[in-house]
């Protein structure tokens, strides 16, 4: 059985990420890095304070692999420090999508991931994880939107008689309906179908099929 250590911005992160590594994996072990529970804060500061304090190195002790999520939507502030505009121009998807890969592997270092680079899974969502859910919704362009995303999955699952991710104002986040609403993805024909049609969600499933769980050095 693979156990991955999942590193998240927030509590609702956690069973998304987690849907899909039980729909690509049999059985996994999933376990919560960051945030420990439900109340600590959330955000992507949390997650490179958890990085700086080392999480990743403590999750490796006592699992396979890490999964390491940041979203991209406020990637541009002071202290994530990756612009998503250059040379007088806004960056692509994919650019910002690199951008961001590459600010994470600058915070786990060179040291690291020479040693335990095949180990880390970089879940990096462009812009929000909530984008992830549009596949499994819609079957026309907004499967690949990735702007305004809670508020569409919210609407379509508000008119299918589904309760909504949110309050209205988008504040509070509910953990069960995340659950709910990515739930299909733990079909791994589902998860293989869909994930081609979001940029990032591709980018991550892609990195679990690269994956190689042979012999395991905890050292």
């Amino acid at each position: 059985m693979l156990t991955f250590g999942v590193i998240a911005e927030g509590k609702t992160d956690f069973p998304v990420l987690r849907n899909i590594l039980c729909g690509y994996f049999t059985d996994p072990a999933v376990n919560r890095v960051q945030p420990e529970n439900d109340e600590d804060p959330a955000g992507w500061s949390q997650v490179f304070a958890a990085l700086n304090k080392g999480k990743h190195r403590e999750a490796l002790q006592f699992n396979d692999f890490v999964v390491v999520h940041v979203d991209t939507d406020v990637c541009q502030e002071k202290g994530f420090d990756v612009p998503v505009h250059a040379e007088g121009r806004a960056l692509s998807k994919d650019e910002v999508l690199d951008r961001v890969c590459q600010r994470l592997k600058e915070l786990l270092g060179a040291p690291f991931l020479d040693r335990y680079g095949d180990r880390v899974i970089l879940a990096v969502a462009v812009e929000a994880i909530e984008c992830w859910l549009m596949p499994l919704l819609f079957r026309d362009a907004k499967q690949a939107k990735t702007t305004g995303c809670l508020r569409a999955v919210n609407r379509e699952r508000t008119r299918r008689n589904l309760l909504a991710l949110s309050s209205a104002d988008e504040k509070q986040k509910f953990l069960r309906q995340y659950d709910d609403a990515s739930r299909e993805y733990r079909t791994r024909k589902t998860l293989l179908e869909r994930a081609p049609e979001n940029l990032s969600l591709a980018h991550f499933v892609f990195q679990l099929s690269l994956l190689t769980p042979t012999v395991i050095d905890r050292s």
